[in-house]
C-alpha cells in the first residue's frame, strides 16, 4: 500500500531532505546558509570533539584501518574518481566516530552527514584537487590522534572542516575565526 511510502516521504521531511508544498508536491529541499552554518558548526563541534577524545586513548583506534582508508583516498583523488572519493570522506569520517564507540555520537555523525551530503559533493566536484589536499589532512589527523596529541587533532579536524566553508562563502566558521 502507500503507507510505508507515506511514511519515509513524512519521516525525509521531517529530517529536512524533502518539503512538502501543499498544492504543488514535494521538493528535495536545498538547505539555507543558515542552515548550512548550523551543520557545519555542529560538525566541528562533534568530530573535534571525537578526535581530542580519540588523542586521549589512541590505543583504542585501529590505525590500520585507518591508514587502508587513507590509502584508498589517495588513489581515488589522484584518479579524479569524485563519487568514490566522497564515499571514502564520508567512511573516513565516520571510522572515527565509530571508534569513539559512542553510538548516540554516531548516530547524529551519519544524519549530519546524510544533510551535507550535496553540498560536500558540490565542493569536491568544483575543486576536484582539493581530494588530495583533504587526504593530507586526514592524514595530519591521524597523525595527531596516535601521537596521543589532543590539541593538534582538533586543530587538525578544524582546519579541515573551516576549508570547506571558507570555499563555500569566503569566511571562517564563527566560532573558529583565527
Amino acid at each position: 500500500g502507500r503507507a510505508p511510502i507515506r511514511a519515509a516521504i513524512q519521516r525525509l521531511a521531517a529530517e529536512g531532505f524533502l518539503l512538502i508544498v501543499p498544492q504543488q508536491g514535494i521538493i528535495v529541499a536545498s538547505p539555507s546558509l543558515e542552515e548550512v552554518r548550523d551543520l557545519f558548526e555542529l560538525r566541528v563541534a562533534l568530530e573535534s570533539y571525537v578526535v581530542r577524545r580519540l588523542a586521549l586513548e589512541p590505543q583504542e583506534v585501529d590505525f590500520v584501518h585507518l591508514e587502508l582508508l587513507l590509502e584508498k583516498q589517495e588513489k581515488a583523488a589522484q584518479e579524479q574518481n569524485i563519487r568514490l572519493y566522497r564515499q571514502l570522506d564520508v567512511d573516513f569520517h565516520l571510522f572515527l566516530v565509530h571508534s569513539l564507540g559512542n553510538s548516540e555520537l554516531y548516530s547524529s555523525m551519519e544524519r549530519l552527514s546524510d544533510r551535507l551530503h550535496r553540498i560536500i559533493a558540490s565542493v569536491i566536484s568544483r575543486r576536484p584537487a582539493r581530494m588530495l589536499d583533504s587526504t593530507i589532512e586526514h592524514g595530519m589527523i591521524v597523525q595527531a590522534i596516535a601521537t596521543g596529541d589532543p590539541d593538534a587533532a582538533e586543530m587538525a579536524m578544524i582546519t579541515h572542516l573551516d576549508w570547506a566553508w571558507n570555499f563555500l562563502t569566503g569566511g571562517h566558521l564563527p566560532r573558529h575565526r583565527r
